[in-house]
């Protein structure tokens, strides 16, 4: 009651890929797009919110990237992914930052303890002071190159360097 417009994702939504932005004005536009044979999850869209991203590394620890604010914009009814910005990261206040990191903490601490090793993305919303977990992707994110610049400039690794380290000890 009282939204809309809403998202319609199906199980194949990396950077928006099967993501759509649906309103009454364009259910019909979007239905013929469809897969019939594919699952779609529908939720509200959440007006004036924005889309954080946070890189996690599971091994013995656990490791966090700076998190970035991800670039998203409507295209014809679809919701895509354009890049990622550290830069404007540092203006979300500092309780929502704190609660990001301890939420993801939270989460990779009981991946750790079901034995899970290695790199995930962790998605999240945000809407004014309230934080909402949107997904776990258990890969390599689309920011990982900019991360990569930063980490060869600073140490001289990568975040795969660090990955193999990992696995091999």
């Amino acid at each position: 009651p009282g939204c809309d417009s809403f998202v319609l994702q199906g199980c194949t939504g990396s950077g928006g890929n099967d993501t759509y932005l649906v309103t009454e004005n364009s259910w019909d536009t979007v239905l013929k797009d469809l897969n019939k044979y594919e699952i779609y999850l529908l939720a509200p869209n959440i007006q004036h919110s924005y889309s954080v991203n946070i890189h996690a590394l599971i091994g013995k620890n656990i490791a966090f990237t700076s998190p970035s604010i991800q670039i998203i914009e409507n295209e014809n009814n679809r919701i895509i992914y354009h890049g990622a910005d550290f830069i404007e990261f540092r203006n979300v206040p500092i309780e929502i930052k704190n609660k990001i990191i301890e939420l993801s903490t939270q989460i990779c601490g009981k991946l750790q303890c079901m034995g899970y090793k290695g790199i995930l993305g962790i998605d999240y919303l945000i809407e004014g002071d309230h934080i909402y977990f949107l997904e776990i992707n258990p890969r390599f994110q689309a920011s990982t190159p900019l991360i990569n610049l930063e980490l060869a400039d600073a140490h001289g690794l990568t975040i795969q360097d660090i990955l193999l380290n990992i696995f091999s000890k």
